[in-house]
């Protein structure tokens, strides 16, 4: 009876790694309003957050406006010289083109010496549908207690500016703006941005600039409460999101750019509110950056750029960096750790080769096997709770039960037949053979994201060594019970330590979108940690783990399923927008989110959109809405190329404006506002132009074409129902969409010209 309590006290010692790995707090402790002046306090930048996400402030709201005022008023008391930047921004996606009326805030702390510039940057602006408490509220509040702190020892010896910008949710217009027209930029040594995707967790700093190993070495010595890593900066280099430092990091100047994305679930949400936001994560972000100015407010910053470092948190704020080149030396050694490994095990007969070809093929193939379970679990979860789509990568509010599921699912399918195999062929061999496909991965991990290869690296090493001991002393579980299951946890830990927080965090990011695949990369390769261990365990029943996994499993859907239903607290996101045709005076409520209890009373009567199966519309009732204006200022022809001069306005002063050009119309050449579009190599016509912020007195459009008529349709969009004065018209236990056009009223106008 005594090996198998041990045997479980080896698993609680897997399960405690396990909970410590992923939940060991990581932010510092509260610093509130009496703390010193001279300290950073989330307590008093929390004050800043309230004021600023009382609503929703989007490019071109009042909500906009008076944030604005709020934020100048705050930089002039605490003596900063302050200046607005209102220019047009204009950005080319392939034909599409973005353009707004922004405002940048820029306030300036001087330094000593003033020869560089140290740039805080958070934006203030929201999504329509979002009061931006933690997106981006918070980074705005920390800018601005940062500052107030710095003004309270000596000045630094570089200057410090503060920027505000706006138009971040509008394709980053104000960033561009910025980087575009203001002669400061060349003066620029470092960007520190503060971005927030959910509204609780550590402030991660998940993205630099390459050449980074100087800045990331500083890093290191500067912050109290380090949180980082380089395959987060692997990673991001190929995902397709951006923020505001990807336009600096375009125009080649060095960052640190900082996120928490706890919560995603209230991610561009009206639930994104002050009292929803975790004041740790506010006092992490804030403390992470005053750190950071001072220290690099008093070095020099002439040569900041050097080989890029791999650097990682083990548990907590353990922080470890070593030199980049030291990655192809440590894949060298794995390989050579892998050479000796099968040639010893040959030779003493240890491992055999169909046990090593069967753990080389079966390891890929339960992967893949693992992906396809996942899906069939994501989506049969998708269709039995379709309102979940309508968050952000399905997000919901029980998303913690679906991660223990689909972890356990993952187990199940892994785990099971790997034992199978590891009962034909010996467990020496099938783990020789999981370690040289791991081996390989290692070696195409180190080619695509280098600085990263630590996180293969590290725990393939002591999983080798381990094999190594398992083979030369012929460590076996029948003779030597005790020693093989503690060198099997001894190898196995630093998989669990690195990760496991790994796995947790790229399913907060991605939810139960089909990113959520990516997973069972890990799940393998924690799986194949456990191995040694797992096989003890399998001698105490053959179907312990796979029932273990499967009950697991039941009981996470058992949760989630009592913990789905929406509340008041817990809203669901519904989507309906008002779509009115000024020119056939037809009206209908439409929606691109299914018809859920939030909406389906706009929809009794609905039909699908012939050209979107997935959106509905119905009839509505028709408003009395004036229609958006495009007025010919001047047409002139000079050969075959006719140049049009148009001035665009919203009578009902909506906060955005899009054009809509024919495939006929070929516009070639555009100009917004007396700024010319610069279009992308191929491009040989424009399709669509975007405007936010579009001011009472709209904007100015000069386009050229080829002789002929032109055929467009523009439309204007406010925020909010038709008639609904300020009134909640939606059931309380629901919010608007987080989509762009949901909750909008839309007036469409057709013009040939």
């Amino acid at each position: 009876m005594r090996q198998p309590i041990i045997s479980c006290l080896y698993f609680l010692a897997i399960l405690t790694t396990c909970i410590v790995s992923i939940f060991i707090n990581t932010s510092p402790k509260l610093v509130d309003t009496s703390a010193p002046l001279n300290l950073f306090s989330a307590g008093r930048a929390y004050r800043h957050v309230k004021k600023i996400s009382l609503e929703p402030h989007s490019m071109g709201t009042l909500a906009h406006k008076s944030v604005r005022k709020y934020i100048i008023t705050e930089c002039k008391k605490l003596g900063l010289e302050t200046e607005v930047q209102n220019t047009t921004s204009v950005r080319a996606f392939g034909d599409r083109i973005v353009a707004g009326n922004v405002y940048n805030i820029i306030a300036r702390v001087k330094g000593q010496e003033g020869n560089k510039v140290i740039l805080l940057m958070a934006h203030y602006d929201s999504k329509p549908n979002s009061l931006g408490a933690g997106d981006n509220a918070a980074g705005v509040a920390a800018l601005l207690e940062t500052a107030r702190a710095l003004g309270t020892g000596k000045p630094l010896k570089n200057d410090v500016i503060l920027l505000f910008t706006d138009g971040e949710e509008n394709r980053l217009l104000g960033a561009n703006a910025f980087v575009t027209e203001k002669s400061l930029l060349n003066r620029i040594a470092l960007v520190i941005n503060l971005e927030g995707r959910g509204n609780t967790g550590s402030s991660i700093m998940f993205e630099v600039n390459s050449e980074n190993g100087w800045i990331m070495r500083e890093y290191a010595k500067a912050v109290a409460f380090p949180m980082a890593n380089s395959f987060y900066y692997e990673l991001y280099r190929i995902l397709p999101n951006d923020t505001d430092y990807s336009v600096f990091k375009k125009a080649g100047i060095p960052g640190l750019n900082h996120a928490f994305i706890g919560g995603m679930v209230n991610y561009h949400s009206m639930t994104d509110s002050p009292k929803n936001l975790d004041i740790l994560s506010l006092q992490h972000h804030g403390d992470n950056m005053y750190d950071l100015v001072k220290h690099f407010g008093n070095i020099n910053l002439d040569h900041i750029k050097s080989p890029d470092i791999s650097y990682f948190n083990v548990v907590g704020n353990w922080f470890v960096q070593y030199p980049g080149s030291w990655n192809k030396i440590l894949t060298i050694v794995s390989a050579l750790l892998m050479v000796i490994i099968l040639w010893i095990g040959f030779s003493r007969k240890s491992v055999t080769g169909k046990g090593v070809f069967m753990g080389l093929v079966i390891l890929p193939m339960l992967i893949v096997s693992s992906a396809l379970a996942i899906l069939l679990l994501v989506l049969t979860i998708n269709m039995f709770y379709p309102e979940y789509k309508n968050f952000i990568s399905g997000n919901a509010y029980n998303s913690g039960y679906y991660f223990i599921a689909i972890t356990a699912i993952s187990i199940a399918v892994i785990a099971q037949p790997l034992m199978w195999a590891c009962k034909r062929f010996n467990v020496t061999s099938i783990m020789t053979g999981a370690l040289l496909i791991i081996t390989i991965m290692l070696f195409i991990f180190y080619h695509f994201a280098p600085s990263a290869t630590y996180l293969i690296f590290i725990p393939l090493f002591f999983l080798q060594i381990v094999q190594l001991v398992f083979i030369v002393k012929k460590v076996s579980y029948t003779q030597h019970t005790r020693l093989y299951e503690a060198l099997s946890l001894l190898g196995a830990f630093p998989a669990l330590l690195l990760l496991l927080p790994m796995l947790y965090l790229m399913f907060t990011a991605f939810g139960l979108s089909i990113l959520s695949l990516i997973t069972t990369l890990v799940e393998g390769l924690i799986i194949v940690s456990l191995l040694p261990l797992l096989t003890s365990v399998f001698n105490y029943g053959r179907y312990l783990i796979v029932n273990f996994a499967i009950t697991l499993c039941v009981i996470a859907l058992l949760l989630a399923h009592l913990n789905s239903n929406f509340s008041t607290k817990l809203p669901l996101q519904t989507y309906v927008r008002y779509e009115l045709d000024a020119l056939t005076k037809e009206a209908n409520w439409v929606t691109d989110g299914g018809i859920d209890f939030g909406n389906d009373k706009f929809f009794k009567n609905s039909k699908t959109l012939p050209q979107n199966s997935s959106s509905m519309l119905s009839d509505a009732p028709l408003y009395a809405l004036q229609s958006p204006v495009m007025k010919i200022i001047q047409d002139t022809i000079v050969g075959n190329i006719r140049r049009l001069k148009l001035h665009c306005l919203s009578v009902r002063n909506a906060q955005s404006f899009s054009i809509n050009f024919t495939p006929d119309d070929k516009i070639r050449k555009l100009i917004i506002d007396r700024k010319e579009v610069k279009l992308d190599k191929g491009i040989v016509a424009i399709s669509n132009v975007d405007y936010y912020g579009i001011s009472s007195k709209g904007f100015s459009l000069t386009l050229e074409k080829e002789v002929g008529p032109l055929n467009c349709w523009i439309e204007d969009q406010t925020i909010g129902l038709p008639d609904s004065k300020g009134k909640n018209v939606y059931p309380s236990s629901t919010i608007p969409s987080h989509a762009y056009r949901s909750n909008t009223t839309i007036v469409k106008q057709r013009y040939k010209l």
